[in-house]
């Protein structure tokens, strides 16, 4: 790698590199762009770029495979990227050994463009628009035909549906906005059709992780763009205006390049994000989006259950464990939910506030078949077994004193000689409950003092001294 990029960056015009096949000048390489870690540059007469290494050439072939894979996990959500291959490219000087390392390489975006119509706005790039924009005066005055607006942003709102669902980088859900950009697939010359606007994504890697467990939110929750609503610029529309800022935002953008600048940019924003929002806000066209998202969730959950199936010895944990029930409530599907209930060993062996919280969400959702296969499966397994086990530490602890007590029983008999021995009598019945038996030492039985019972008991540690239950006795006690 070293010795490839500083062959690179000598000044040696004889020096040529070797991508796909094709040999070409380093002089025909054009740098377009790049930052921190990586630079892109254009080969000449091609459509063709190719991503090398500035400052962050550590581990740059693991780097460019998780910005691929990302890329390739957002691409299969069908929503737009930035497409890569990963290819060697080789560098050649006379007279001195050959070095190859692994590129990216991709369309450059202006030939992008060009072959797919569309125009892309790149908010932090040196060049904010590339493309050629739509007439975004007109396309202004037309979003105040609400079906016409719809056609435009119908595209991103099911997008943005995806985006909340599988927790892409988008910074509506508070993420970097490095890797979100905006994008106009343009109508046909002629069309009196809107273009249509959608997220596009690249240089992902260091702000996304991967897709996560689907998780669908509410009709609310996309809305405001948030789970929670302790967050502190909680609002019920929150998410939505967000988006309406996005695409006036790029629609402004875009005008600038078009028609060289608006005068007053704020007016010009918040005229299209008041022509938005009541389109964006229609419950109706959202619980298509969610739909949407809900299908796309289904069958990457229903690919995940089958490989979970295949491993034996399933080791997990509470807590993933409530993450997956969560995901699986969130899609809606009876089928899904109970196969993704049996991946865990011994639901009834989870802690209370994890069954909790598994049923916060299954109410949140309202899915009757839902709430009623683990209130029966769950919660009401969950007390039979609770009670199967107190039972069962109750009946222990009962025949630990009932032999205490005939021990001392027999010893007492044994001390009154020949015929006296009658007046060690005994009140304590082998039917009578732990609680009647701790009742009858403490001297709240009908018959008999209990003084046998009380000195048992305070040996055991479960009386103390003013003969009030205490240890391990009184925690099972308080569950009667």
């Amino acid at each position: 790698m070293r010795e490839w990029l500083q062959r690179f960056y000598t000044q040696n015009h004889n020096i040529t590199l070797t991508l796909n096949g094709k040999t070409f000048k380093k002089t025909d390489c054009e740098r377009i762009g790049g930052g921190s870690e990586k630079h892109v540059y254009k080969i000449k007469d091609t459509n063709l770029c190719f991503f090398v290494p500035n400052k962050g050439w550590i581990n740059w072939d693991d780097k460019i495979r998780a910005e691929k894979f990302l890329l390739d996990q957002i691409t299969d959500l069908g929503l737009k990227t930035q497409r890569f291959e990963i290819a060697p490219i080789e560098i050649q000087e006379p007279g001195n050994p050959t070095y190859t390392i692994n590129v990216l390489v991709t369309k450059d975006f202006t030939s992008l463009c060009q072959e797919e119509s569309i125009v892309i706005y790149n908010a932090k790039g040196d060049q904010r628009v590339i493309g050629t924009p739509p007439d975004i005066i007109t396309l202004k005055e037309r979003l105040k035909d609400k079906i016409f607006a719809l056609k435009m942003v119908e595209n991103i709102i099911n997008e943005y549906a995806t985006a909340f669902t599988f927790s892409l980088p988008i910074s509506i859900l508070g993420s970097l906005d490095d890797s979100e950009h905006f994008y106009f697939k343009l109508p046909p010359e002629q069309s009196t059709e809107p273009p249509v606007i959608g997220f596009m994504f690249w240089d992902v890697v260091s702000d996304f992780s991967g897709t996560s467990l689907p998780y669908v939110p509410t009709l609310e929750e996309l809305k405001s763009g948030t789970r929670n609503k302790s967050d502190f610029f909680y609002g019920p529309l929150i998410g939505l205006s967000f988006l309406a800022n996005n695409i006036a935002c790029t629609m402004y953008e875009m005008s600038s390049k078009k028609q060289g600048g608006i005068e007053n940019g704020f007016d010009f924003v918040r005229g299209i994000e008041e022509d938005l929002m009541p389109v964006l806000n229609n419950d109706e066209t959202l619980k298509i989006a969610l739909t949407q998202a809900r299908k796309k969730g289904i069958i990457l959950f229903t690919e995940l259950l089958n490989e979970l199936t295949h491993i034996e010895n399933k080791n997990v944990n509470p807590a993933d464990f409530v993450q997956l029930m969560k995901s699986a409530l969130s899609l809606e599907e009876p089928d899904l939910l109970q196969r993704a209930f049996k991946i865990y060993p011994n639901p009834n062996d989870l802690p209370q506030e994890h069954i909790e919280q598994i049923m916060a969400e299954a109410k949140k959702y309202g899915n009757s078949s839902n709430i009623d296969f683990l209130n029966s499966h769950l919660v009401l397994a969950k007390e039979q077994a609770e009670l199967e086990k107190l039972n069962a530490n109750l009946e222990r602890l009962k025949s630990n004193f009932m032999q205490k007590y005939d021990a001392k029983l027999t010893s007492d008999k044994n001390a009154w000689c020949g015929l006296y021995s009658f007046f060690a009598t005994s009140y304590v019945k082998k039917d009578m409950s732990l609680k009647e038996l701790v009742d009858h030492a403490q001297g709240h039985s009908k018959q008999g003092s209990g003084k046998r019972s009380q000195e048992i008991m305070k040996s055991m540690g479960w009386l103390n001294e003013d003969n009030e239950v205490c240890g391990e006795i009184r925690e099972y006690l308080l569950k009667i």
